[in-house]
This record gives C-alpha cells, sequence and structure tokens, in this order.
C-alpha cells in the first residue's frame, strides 16, 4: 500500500509546484526594476542610493578609465541600448557618450540640463585671479541660467573663452584647442559653457537624486514612493555630510593650490576652499613649457601650499611644477576610481577629496 500512495503523493506535489510557478514568475516579472545604465562612479552612488531595495544601477566607466579619453566598448554600447533609463552629467566631460546616447532610444537624463543645479562657467588653464571666491554663485540654479550666463560671459564666459582661444595657442598649441572644441562645447549652448564637473558640489547631487526619482517614478509607477523616500534620504545624508565636510576643510579655507585640470571648482566654491590654478583644461593633452613656467612662477609668488595630481594620468608635471619649491604634492581624484559602485560611492568620494585637501594642506612645506 506504501509503495502504490507515493507515487501519486509525488505526481500531487509536482502538479502543485507547477501551477504555482507561473504565478510567482509573474510576481517576481511585475517587482522587476528597470535597467539603469550610469555613466561613471559619483553618479552612480546618487542613482544606487535612490534605486536602493528595488534594484541597482549599471556602471559604464570603471577602474582608472577617464571620460575626457574614454573608448566604448560593444558590451558597453549594447547596455546603453538595452537600458530603460540612462543617467549621465552631459556632453562637456562625457563626450564619449554623445554618439551612442544619439544611436539609442533610450530614454536619457542629463544632469546639467536639470533643475536646481549650480552651474558655473569653464575656467581657464594656468593660474586664476582670484577666481575662487564667488559666493553670489551659490544660490543661482538652472531656472535662473540665463541670468547666471549673462553674469558668467562678463567675469569667465565668452570674453575669457575668447582668452582661452589666445592661451591655448601659445601655450598649448592649436591641437589642444581643437581637441578641446571637439569636446562636445558649443557656444550656442548654455549648459556646453558650463563646467561638466558639476557632481562634486553636493548640493547638485542632492538636485539629481531628485531628478532621478522623478524619473524612474515614471518608468516604474510600482516603486515611485520607494524612489521618492530614497531621494528624500539621500538628501539629508547629503546635508549632513556637507556640514561635517565644511567643518573639516575650514581650516584650510584660506591655502592656495594648484589641481592638474579644473575638475574641482565645484567642490571649491561649496567649501570656500583657495584654489590657484590648473596645469590643463583637457588632462589627456600635455601642457606646453610656458605653462607649466606660469605654474611654477605662481607656487613661489602665491605661497601654493599644493600641487595635485590624479590617480588616473602620469604625475610628470604636477611634479615639475612642485620641485625645487616649498610646495607639497598630493593627489585628487574626481571620479572615485579606487571606490566600490555602491549606494555610497559619492559620500565615500567627497570624504575621500576632503581627507585629501586637509591632508596635504595641512603639512609644513
Amino acid at each position: 500500500m506504501q509503495n502504490a500512495v507515493m507515487p501519486q503523493s509525488v505526481k500531487a506535489l509536482a502538479l502543485a509546484t507547477c501551477l504555482f510557478l507561473p504565478v510567482a514568475g509573474t510576481a517576481a516579472q511585475a517587482a522587476e526594476a528597470p535597467k539603469v545604465v550610469v555613466s561613471i562612479k559619483p553618479l552612480y552612488g546618487v542613482v544606487a542610493s535612490v534605486m536602493d531595495g528595488v534594484g541597482a544601477p549599471k556602471l559604464t566607466l570603471d577602474g582608472f578609465s577617464s571620460p575626457h579619453d574614454f573608448s566604448m566598448q560593444p558590451s558597453q554600447a549594447q547596455m546603453l541600448a538595452d537600458a530603460d533609463l540612462v543617467v549621465w552629467a552631459g556632453p562637456v566631460v562625457e563626450a564619449f557618450l554623445q554618439k551612442p546616447l544619439a544611436n539609442s532610444d533610450a530614454p536619457v537624463l542629463t544632469m546639467i540640463e536639470q533643475n536646481g543645479m549650480t552651474l558655473y562657467p569653464i575656467r581657464n588653464s594656468g593660474i586664476w585671479e582670484h577666481d575662487h571666491d564667488h559666493g553670489e554663485h551659490d544660490e543661482h540654479g538652472h531656472d535662473e541660467h540665463a541670468e547666471h550666463d549673462d553674469h558668467g560671459h562678463d567675469e569667465h564666459g565668452h570674453e575669457e573663452h575668447a582668452e582661452h582661444d589666445d592661451h591655448g595657442h601659445d601655450d598649448h598649441g592649436h591641437d589642444e584647442h581643437a581637441e578641446h572644441d571637439d569636446h562636445g562645447h558649443d557656444e550656442n549652448s548654455e549648459d556646453e559653457l558650463a563646467d561638466g564637473h558639476l557632481w562634486l558640489d553636493p548640493s547638485n547631487a542632492a538636485a539629481l537624486a531628485t531628478a532621478v526619482a522623478a524619473k524612474l517614478g515614471e518608468i516604474d509607477p510600482d516603486h515611485a514612493a520607494a524612489y521618492k523616500s530614497n531621494a528624500a534620504a539621500f538628501g539629508e545624508t547629503i546635508a549632513a555630510t556637507k556640514q561635517a565636510l565644511a567643518e573639516r576643510l575650514q581650516p584650510v579655507q584660506g591655502k592656495p593650490y594648484i589641481v592638474f585640470h579644473d575638475a574641482y571648482q565645484y567642490f571649491e566654491k561649496a567649501f570656500s576652499l583657495s584654489g590657484a590654478g590648473a596645469v590643463t583644461i583637457e588632462p589627456h593633452i600635455r601642457p606646453g613649457a610656458a605653462t607649466l613656467a606660469e605654474l611654477q612662477e605662481a607656487v613661489q609668488e602665491r605661497d601654493v601650499v599644493c600641487v595635485f595630481g590624479e590617480p588616473q594620468f602620469p604625475p610628470a608635471s604636477v611634479e615639475t611644477i612642485a620641485a625645487g619649491t616649498t610646495a607639497n604634492y598630493g593627489t585628487l581624484d574626481p571620479l572615485g576610481v579606487e571606490t566600490s559602485a555602491s549606494p555610497q560611492s559619492y559620500v565615500e568620494l567627497m570624504n575621500n577629496l576632503a581627507d585629501a585637501l586637509v591632508g596635504c594642506l595641512s603639512q609644513q612645506g
């Protein structure tokens, strides 16, 4: 009897399992998160925070690659094509994405175009004439960008861009200026005239989280409340982080420093730091002898405390400027190349920048 009953039990169990599986599959399918692709790790941290508990985005550019000269792989192009949403900063820094996104039907969220963003004009390489003291820009969101653009052109914009043309031809040669133009700068676009490293202002990161939550809520209404709640929590974390960083950076606010390429003015202005100049605008293009001589002279004249390189690029130019001076040498990483891709990536990046600045600027020459 026992042998006759067992097969029937097995059959019943198998039938119940078969009946259950399609229901479970349908539920899992309904709860599946959108396929979100993010360009660089700092933005990944923001988007992953918004999606926390629902899903995780995919990262296009990882490791020690730089967005300034990155080449897309076919697998990455396919990842973009399959995406439900692509989040990037914009064409000023991430020119490598312009053509793939133009050829893709995926919805795109461009950080530099979102409301609530504080934007600053692209600066010259070489020495800046007290450009770091611009508190009046702090309240300029994207909605007021027309006013900001007029102001920017008076002090830093079109006239300075013309000066950049002359400076680029004299110090760096025609090739650097030509390549700089190829990186997506359109004289008729106010957003593309802005510095594209806008994620280094914590307030911009919070605004991005809000924009991402709203967009994901449209794409995936089942999780709209979770996205909105996560974005609000991220905003609170950013506010607390900004306050803590301001306290840590306050002792070094008046200490001048020079950076390898001008990626840091959003961080600089957010925390009232004293950036004095940049070796280059495009980090993969070697600066000319005149620029190096100008910067080395400024190290002495302005009592520059630190000269900062970046982990993705050879340190030769920065070491040349610091050589024979009292300036210290440090490393700044605007992309968080050594951080993990996680919801904590953005806060970790900001803390690492503060650590590097305080560590170098606090040293005695």
